[in-house]
Order: C-alpha cells, then structure tokens, then sequence
C-alpha cells in the first residue's frame, strides 16, 4: 500500500471529547507506574520539525530499561518514512538530522491543575 504524510493531518476536538478519550483509556489501562501523561518542551518539538523533509511528528510508545511507560516522538516524512539517526550513536546525540524526543516530564508529579 501506498501512502504519503501530510502536514495537514490532524484535526482539533473538544476538550470534552478528549477528557472522555482520557477517562476511557484509563479504565481500560491500569496505569503503569502511575504515569498519565508526558510533556515536551517547544525547543525540542522544533527542532524535530525544523529538519530537512519533516512533514510532522510520530509518536511511539516505549518502556526504558527500568520498564517505566515512554514517549518518543520521531520526524516524518511525506513518504512515510522516519527521519532516524544515522547510526546508533546518533540516537542519543542533539543533531540537525535524525532526532529523536525523550527526556519528557511525567505526570505526576508534573501535572496540570486544570
């Protein structure tokens, strides 16, 4: 099957929509360590989309080594195609090409009061 990513894709919903979704997965998923959500900062969420080809971000979901619920968040491209790091040790460093997103907040204890 053939597809192309669109920097289009996505749409917004209501909040009362998204606290549903929210309730629904909960019930569904006891909460592993506790954690609900994650946060990423601005700096690092434009440097994925700042590089060569970037249409938008995928997000994986992950479990460290110690097995506590991730986030990563990888750049895309109009083909579908992941915007890796070259080599495996590019995967840890800050570069222009081939970021990839952690070392995001949890909450808790980072959680919104509202």
């Amino acid at each position: 099957m053939s597809y192309r990513l669109s920097p289009t894709v996505g749409k917004a919903i209501s909040k009362e929509t998204a606290m549903r979704w929210i309730k629904n997965y909960h019930e569904k998923h006891p909460q592993h360590g506790g954690i609900r959500a994650r946060f990423f900062g601005l700096n690092i969420i434009d440097e994925i989309l700042s590089q060569h080809e970037c249409v938008g971000i995928r997000i994986y979901y992950a479990s460290n080594d110690e097995g506590e619920k991730q986030l990563l968040l990888v750049g895309a491209r109009e083909d579908g195609s992941n915007i890796w790091p070259d080599d495996a040790e590019g995967a840890t460093l800050l570069s222009a090409q081939g970021l990839i997103a952690d070392a995001s907040s949890p909450c808790p204890p980072y959680c919104p009061t509202n």
